[in-house]
């Protein structure tokens, strides 16, 4: 490589500071333990800390959209941004941006689960897909637009895998 390209690459880090040994291991657990806790009361599960989905989605989203290309990653970045600025909880008003946040963040995290650990880590992933579904009915009647459609599509794409013939009951 070039001297530019031996630079950046010594800038880029290996892995984000949170995935780093001894680290994942103790956010995986705060997060699960934080999901577990989760009232019934709350209709929605929050989601990742913010610089933990922006990496997340950065590193799947090509993948994930090798077939289905619904928009590109700027507009999804700009997305989640706007999102986290509403609300990490709920939609905030704006139910197609809520469910393709989520829908995209359920796909992400389902694509970079390892071989072997899906038992362990679908349940993350299941949390923020039946987010989608809460908002399912009101995203169907409500007045279409290109986005609602994309998290439709990114809900479909997810439903896919899910062996339960029941994935899409609300």
């Amino acid at each position: 490589p070039s001297q530019t390209q031996a630079s950046a690459i010594s800038q880029i880090p290996m892995f984000p500071r949170f995935m780093l040994p001894g680290t994942f291991d103790t956010h995986l657990k705060t997060a699960k333990r934080h999901l577990s806790d989760i009232s019934t009361v709350g209709r929605f599960t929050p989601l990742l800390p913010q610089h933990i989905s922006r990496r997340l989605i950065q590193n799947s989203f090509f993948e994930i959209m090798t077939d289905h290309q619904l928009l590109d990653l700027p507009s999804f970045l700009t997305l989640i941004d706007t999102q986290y600025a509403a609300s990490d909880v709920e939609p905030a008003g704006e139910l197609a941006r809520g469910a393709a946040v989520n829908a995209f963040i359920a796909l992400a995290v389902r694509h970079k689960t390892a071989p072997g650990s899906e038992a362990e880590l679908s349940g993350i992933a299941d949390r923020f897909y039946q987010n989608v579904i809460a908002v399912l009915p009101e995203l169907i009647l409500k007045e279409p637009s290109l986005l609602s459609l994309q998290a439709l599509l990114a809900m479909a794409i997810y439903a896919q895998a899910i062996q339960d013939s029941r994935a899409c009951t609300v």
